[in-house]
């Protein structure tokens, strides 16, 4: 939900919590959608984070409530802007299309809208930036949503290439035949 002029007002983390039971739900039912995420009235909800906007081995994110789960966003992506995508716009096998990442970013509150923007990413898992995917995970890899609702942990050596032609919606990049399988 973007504001009048096109700047976001809330985080899709925000607009799914009642996805995520009742919990979630009375949290989303509390939010005032009329003012931005960093009202007081909504900075207050942060401290009721979902347990699902955090990685279980980041050792402060619940804590901070600091998410570790971010969207891509930029031209061909899922997420170009202030607009919606529809399922129709997704050209890509939805398999092949990523949704949201983990990022070892940090100092993202979860009800901020900010994500990862795709012009900045490298697409090295566990790369050098801060807008890579990555984790805290001791096994080292990073977690990614694709559009089919499935999660696949990739390893650090996965492919850039790959993962940037899985960032997009209608690439029709050639992707190798079970690329995800054993990740």
């Amino acid at each position: 939900i973007a504001d009048a002029d096109g700047n976001p007002m809330h985080s899709w983390r925000v607009l799914i919590l009642p996805y995520l039971g009742d919990k979630a739900a009375t949290v989303y039912n509390q939010y005032n959608f009329d003012a931005p995420w960093d009202d007081p009235q909504n900075l207050r909800l942060a401290s009721f984070m979902p347990e699902e906007y955090a990685c279980p081995e980041h050792p402060e994110a619940r804590d901070r409530q600091e998410t570790t789960y971010m969207v891509l966003m930029g031209p061909n992506t899922l997420f170009p802007g202030a607009e919606a995508r529809s399922g129709r716009d997704i050209l890509d096998p939805l398999d092949e299309t990523i949704m949201v990442v983990e990022t070892p970013q940090t100092g993202v509150i979860w009800t901020k809208p900010q994500d990862l923007d795709a012009s900045r990413t490298s697409y090295e898992i566990n790369g050098r930036e801060e807008t890579d995917p990555g984790s805290y995970h001791h096994t080292g890899g990073a977690h990614v949503l694709t559009a089919d609702g499935e999660v696949h942990h990739l390893q650090d050596e996965f492919s850039p290439d790959h993962l940037n032609g899985m960032a997009t919606i209608n690439g029709r990049e050639v992707l190798p035949r079970n690329l995800l399988k054993g990740f």
